[in-house]
């Protein structure tokens, strides 16, 4: 077989960059967004709203005890959760789908979360949580089991099948503000603003407690293979931890700016940082270098779950990034929905919704494959 000659290799190498630029080229479309009207335009308190793990569907709730579905295609009702009478008495505070989609868990302020059947809307489950309104609600990744955490910092852990606790740890000082488990589903990771606890709930024992900066957990992601945490704290500092011993690995002050939003990149090794002051920090995860910067002003970013995109404006322009290097991957030509509008990427960044009290819209990449 003859080798290939230089002109043969310069053109082969040609024609795969002019392939990776048109794959990764801005897709603009001008395409209407579906839109609802909000049913919870009503809700004072909360508005919610979280995609499925396919993405096909989004769950919003919020102002009232009623939990409703909406289809991510056409924008029509699915079906609601909960009853008018529930909903003069109750607020939904949170709301998680099951890894699988098959299940819907809502808390709310009178202390009882309740998982419901997504394909039938059947109450599957109503639980008692320890006492207070709760505030946090998750799947393990298996599904199986539910934690929830309320006001007062305590926790629960719920066997569904079983219908009953069982594990219910120390009470956190604070409203638990975040939980998080390992992706096997044996530890479970609990912040307050002011400590971080690791837990293994199978052998019922703490395995660690961080105290350090006042109101650094705030936020907090876990890089995908699970060896590392990351925090980020309402007084702008950004702590990296080793997830088997707590101990510290990193610690990035970014200007004393809240911060708001938080990821691993997909691949874990960048740190995508949001800010209070409308500033974007891409960071290497390992030294705390900054790669890229973007100021976006005043509004909202959203991070995909995987940490592979995001999404905020860019001026007037509602703009998708990638989050390996802030390159435009699709924008909008449209003005800001709503002032105080919020942004969600569903899963793997293909699909986002936009939302204020009145109205939710949802966009769709122009190509599948971006």
């Amino acid at each position: 077989m003859k080798p290939l000659s230089i002109s043969a290799l310069c053109g082969a190498a040609l024609f795969l960059a002019q392939l990776w630029a048109a794959q990764f080229a801005v897709a603009e479309t001008k395409a209407a967004p579906i839109t609802i009207k909000s049913p919870h335009a009503e809700g004072r308190a909360y508005f919610l709203v979280r995609f499925s793990p396919h993405g096909k569907l989004i769950a919003t709730g919020g102002g009232d005890a009623l939990t409703r579905l909406w289809d991510t295609a056409t924008g029509a009702a699915v079906r609601a959760f909960g009853t008018r009478a529930s909903a003069d008495e109750d607020i939904v505070s949170a709301l998680a789908f099951s890894p699988d989609a098959a299940l819907l868990a809502t808390v709310g302020y009178l202390g009882v979360a309740r998982v419901w059947d997504v394909a039938s809307g059947e109450l599957k489950y109503s639980l008692k949580g320890p006492g207070g309104p709760l505030r946090e609600v998750m799947f393990s990744p298996d599904g199986a089991h539910l934690v929830v955490g309320d006001e007062e910092g305590r926790l629960q852990l719920w066997d569904l099948k079983a219908n009953k606790v069982i594990f219910e740890p120390e009470s956190h000082r604070l409203r638990v503000t975040k939980m998080h488990f390992s992706a096997d589903g044996g530890r479970l990771l609990t912040t307050d603003d002011t400590v971080i606890r690791m837990w293994d709930w199978s052998a019922q024992k703490l395995l660690f407690t961080v105290e350090d900066t006042p109101l650094m957990a705030w936020t907090l992601s876990m890089r995908p293979d699970g060896r590392q945490f990351a925090t980020g704290g309402r007084n702008g500092e950004v702590r990296v931890w080793d997830a088997a011993t707590g101990a510290r690995l990193l610690a990035l002050d970014d200007q004393k700016a809240m911060i708001t939003g938080l990821a691993y990149s997909a691949d874990g090794r960048r740190l995508i940082i949001s800010r209070s002051d409308g500033r974007l920090r891409l960071r290497d995860a390992a030294t705390g270098k900054v790669l890229k910067a973007l100021d976006v002003g005043d509004h909202g970013v959203a991070i995909s779950r995987d940490g592979g995109r995001l999404a905020t404006y860019l001026g007037r322009t509602l703009t998708v990034l990638s989050a390996h290097d802030f390159s435009e991957l699709a924008r909008w030509p449209d003005k800001r929905d709503a002032p105080g509008g919020k942004l969600l990427l569903g899963p793997f960044g293909r699909k986002l919704v936009s939302w204020s009290f009145e109205l939710i819209k949802i966009r769709t990449l122009a190509r599948p494959d971006l």
